[in-house]
């Protein structure tokens, strides 16, 4: 399956070609197939926009050609190639969620800080807040404030103290006009918009692999993909690689922030992703958790159709005496595992 994606390069570039010509929205190049065991790891690997821009000069034939690489020395099958224009995934809002608790704190702000997060935030700030500092999330801000634009307040957020509260949660102080307020993820709404822009496109791949080692996940996000420094990436990691490689590629600057590549962080969040990625929404084709390896694990084990969508939703869970949420709890963890997990947390609802 693999060697069919390696295949497929010239047919993607010309679907990215199409999009950034205005003449294309998505198109499924390979109809996503159910994995043939449950069992499998499964989740979602994107190219990102940074990588796909064609007409500003990117290999993304080359860019391809490394992903099959990388993929065919780690023996990864692959179930499903989309190619989805900006156009479609704004329409149907599938980076916000995909950005799931990052976006809802910038457009919501302190009211969606959990316990945690807040308790930080006062450590942080204690002494800004306690003489009137506001706290505003990055879209309530631009909201309140429109002379402000989401580059704008990205270069805030990369030029001043970038604090982490907790899990997708970020805090940068700023002064506008003598009020002192702190931003909560200032540097999302570009994040959104570099999705977003017209012309832009994801190259999006249904992934599958044997979990054939101790903490198989873990090894595809660490030696495979690499952390999402890619300076701080291992040698020979795709990060890493197309760090090293960026001028060859004709990509742009590859950093934090434009890692060229994502891939699902844990199995929940494969299924999540999965199901997102390769539903149809323009053709009012939604694809179904049961149909992805680790949705059927879990209906097989005797989490029911209504528990699962509850995990999907990624709700705090209760384990070991604190409060962690789904994804979280089964970040970087191999299905069986992963689903033991989640049985405690249903358990201590």
């Amino acid at each position: 399956m693999t060697s069919n994606f390696r295949s497929m390069g010239g047919a993607i570039v010309e679907q990215v070609r199409a999009v950034q010509a205005g003449s294309g929205a998505v198109a499924h190049l390979q109809p996503f197939q159910p994995g043939a065991d449950p069992r499998l790891l499964e989740g979602v690997l994107f190219v990102k926009p940074e990588a796909t821009d064609v007409a500003g000069g990117v290999a993304l034939d080359k860019v391809l050609d490394l992903v099959a690489s990388a993929l065919e020395r780690w023996k990864l099958e692959v179930g499903g190639v989309s190619v989805l224009g900006a156009e479609y995934l704004k329409q149907h809002d599938i980076i916000a969620r995909h950005y799931g608790v990052i976006n809802s704190i910038s457009r919501n702000g302190e009211s969606a800080l959990a316990e945690a997060a807040r308790a930080r935030l006062q450590e942080l700030f204690g002494a800004e807040l306690a003489q009137g500092a506001r706290v505003m999330g990055g879209h309530e801000f631009m909201a309140q404030y429109p002379e402000y634009t989401a580059a704008q307040l990205s270069q805030i957020a990369d030029s001043g103290s970038f604090n982490k509260l907790g899990p997708g949660t970020y805090a940068t102080k700023h002064v506008h006009d003598g009020q002192t307020v702190i931003l909560l993820n200032a540097f999302h709404p570009q994040q959104i918009e570099h999705f977003t822009a017209p012309g832009r496109s994801i190259v999006v791949l249904a992934v599958r692999s044997a979990a054939d080692r101790p903490e198989a996940w873990k090894a595809l996000r660490n030696e495979m993909l690499g952390v999402t420094d890619p300076s701080q990436a291992a040698e020979g990691t795709l990060r890493r690689t197309f760090l090293e490689r960026r001028g060859e590629l004709g990509l742009g600057e590859v950093n934090r922030g434009t890692n060229v590549v994502h891939f699902s962080a844990g199995p929940l969040e494969g299924m999540v992703e999965t199901a997102r990625y390769f539903s149809d929404y323009a053709a009012g084709q939604v694809l179904s958790y049961g149909a992805t390896c680790f949705g059927r694990l879990m209906l097989a084990q005797g989490i029911d159709e209504e528990d699962v969508s509850w995990l999907a939703s990624n709700p705090n869970l209760s384990l070991d005496g604190r409060q962690i949420s789904a994804f979280d709890a089964t970040e970087e963890t191999d299905p069986q595992p992963a689903i033991e997990t989640l049985k405690r947390g249903i358990s201590a609802r």
